[in-house]
């Protein structure tokens, strides 16, 4: 379970990760469950309730077992598959091309992906490219927009953000 509250002050989430109902070497996957409460006028909370559900995949990093998260900002945490559809082989590829840092050039500017921040989103679009959410906060994190073609991975866009 991870617990966060976002920008608003008056909402509370926390993101429920049930017992993995597939495991495959590295990768794991299970149900997710986004839970969240609002904040009344009066002060008093609203029940926690289920807003969405989605699939989470953990890929655990060499000599790591699963359950040994440290927490939000251990890149061991599990992530949440928001859309499309992934193999168990792409899903390790991709984490594995991510966690070794790989550099993205553009004009004279040359960024890098964050290798020591946990992934937090992986979603396919609908044109084959790959959205990945890298967070190193509640507040800022890193989008990094990749391709694959054949065996291979491409940074096609990299940006930070700041909430």
């Amino acid at each position: 379970m991870i617990a966060s509250s976002g920008q608003i002050a008056d909402v509370q989430f926390v993101e429920l990760f049930c017992a993995a109902d597939q495991i495959n070497g590295t990768l794991r996957r299970g149900q997710l469950s986004w839970i969240v409460r609002d904040k009344f006028t009066s002060g008093l909370w609203s029940p926690w309730t289920v807003r969405e559900r989605y699939r989470y995949a953990q890929v655990v990093p060499d000599g790591r077992p699963f359950a040994q998260v440290a927490g939000m900002q251990d890149v061991n945490r599990p992530f949440r598959l928001f859309s499309g559809e992934f193999t168990d082989e792409e899903l390790v590829s991709l984490v594995g091309f991510l966690r070794s840092g790989p550099a993205w050039a553009h004009g004279t500017a040359r960024d890098h992906v964050e290798s020591k921040w946990p992934i937090t989103l992986v979603s396919r679009e609908t044109d084959g490219r790959v959205v990945v959410t890298l967070n190193k906060g509640s507040m800022e994190g890193q989008r990094v927009i990749v391709r694959r073609s054949q065996d291979e991975w491409t940074i096609i866009s990299l940006n930070f953000w700041v909430a």
